[in-house]
């Protein structure tokens, strides 16, 4: 997991770094989204209306091979403002898009910000690939988190899939044919902003994100209520159409 914090003053403040783990993400020649410009989102007038002192918030993007940001997914919050005032500042931000050998290609990007009403934290975050994602926050200070699907009540099932299909002319090797991707599972059951973390060939990465976000899975849910869930997949690329129409299982 690769992680980068800086903490921005509103007024006289400080700046404290936060040391970075290892990359996690295991692409050949693959260097990850970096922020050209940005600047801090304002503290919610709902939540301070509420008497509300402080707050988080974390939200999910892509950024595509343009490096503009879009399919904006709150994945934990104190408050649903925090969320809100978060996603309206980074929609605003400028980006570099990820690489793969050079090559422009869409990736996820993840902020956290901390809001406070004299300072505020961001953070970005690119997730481990066992999609083991850890929250920003206690669980106990948030009221919405996504959860690992060890926490579901039962393994979400694919009720459509349709599956990768590479450009004409890519050579597969049938040894080494699957492509590791982590994405969320939304409350209707809908894929949200799929990550390829592995992959054998740059080439399999944008069709196997286009195939994988058109997946569908059943409801998952804690305690039978829907939950946002955060899964991983070896999903198998292909080189041909697949015909009919039963879903399978990559």
């Amino acid at each position: 997991m690769l992680v980068a914090s800086l903490v921005f003053p509103f007024g006289t403040g400080w700046a404290k770094p936060v040391e970075p783990t290892s990359e996690s993400i295991t692409l050949k020649g693959y260097t990850p989204v970096t922020i050209e410009s940005q600047f801090e989102p304002l503290y919610p007038g709902d939540a301070a209306n509420r008497g509300i002192s402080t707050g988080y918030a974390r939200v999910g993007m892509l950024i595509d091979s343009a490096g503009q940001p879009g399919n904006f997914l709150p994945i934990e919050y104190s408050h649903g403002a925090f969320a809100r005032a978060l996603s309206g500042a980074v929609e605003l931000w400028s980006f570099r898009p990820a690489m793969v050998n050079g090559v422009a290609v869409p990736s996820r990007f993840i902020v956290s910000w901390e809001f406070v009403p004299q300072q505020a934290i961001w953070q970005t975050v690119s997730e481990a690939a066992e999609a083991k994602l850890q929250v920003g926050a206690s669980r106990e200070r948030l009221v919405y988190f996504p959860y690992n699907e060890d926490e579901l009540d039962e393994k979400p099932k694919l009720t459509f899939v349709e599956m990768p299909q590479v450009p004409e002319g890519t050579e597969i090797d049938p040894a080494n044919d699957r492509v590791t991707v982590v994405f969320f599972i939304d409350e209707e059951g809908k894929v949200r902003l799929p990550q390829v973390e592995q992959s054998p060939e740059p080439e399999f990465i944008v069709p196997t994100m286009a195939a994988v976000s058109k997946w569908q899975f059943t409801v998952p849910t804690v305690k039978g209520k829907p939950v946002l869930a955060i899964v991983s997949r070896r999903v198998k690329v292909i080189g041909y159409a697949l015909s009919g129409g039963v879903p399978k299982t990559p």
